[in-house]
């Protein structure tokens, strides 16, 4: 879980430091430059954290159910449930606004490949198959 000093900021700073770390992120940079300015900010548990949300959210957006979110992400119910709500009260309506009908495709293609790698069919035959149960195969 990330650290959070007890010692409060005054708003006044809070407000400005959010301003310039937003402005600085927003610069126009390539792939690989923002990626070791995101690696280099963010702990891996702050990562992993912002990388399930946004997961979250796109995947409810796609119309994917909480039960597979869950099991995919390997996320409580309760997290689902929360991000669901803020959704429905349109607190990610920025982040779903820059998804663009092209890139929410091609997001969750990337992720349903990634996460799906090396695991059986839904349904059908063969779903319970040996070779799916043992990854050493």
């Amino acid at each position: 879980m990330p650290h959070l000093s007890k010692k409060k900021v005054k708003r006044k700073v809070y407000l400005k430091i959010q301003e310039e770390f937003i402005s600085f992120l927003s610069n126009k940079r390539n792939f690989d430059e923002t990626k070791r300015i995101y690696e280099s900010i963010f702990t891996y548990t702050e990562r992993l954290m912002l990388s399930k949300r946004l997961s979250i959210i796109v995947m409810l957006e796609v119309g994917r159910s909480s039960y597979v979110i869950e099991k995919t992400l390997k996320v409580s119910p309760s997290t689902v449930a929360r991000i669901l709500q803020n959704k429905e009260n349109g607190l990610y309506n920025g982040i779903l606004m820059a998804y663009t009908k092209r890139e929410e495709a091609s997001f969750w293609k990337n992720v349903e490949q990634i996460l799906s790698f090396g695991l059986p069919p839904i349904a059908g035959r063969g779903r319970w198959k040996k070779s799916y149960l043992n990854h050493d195969d």
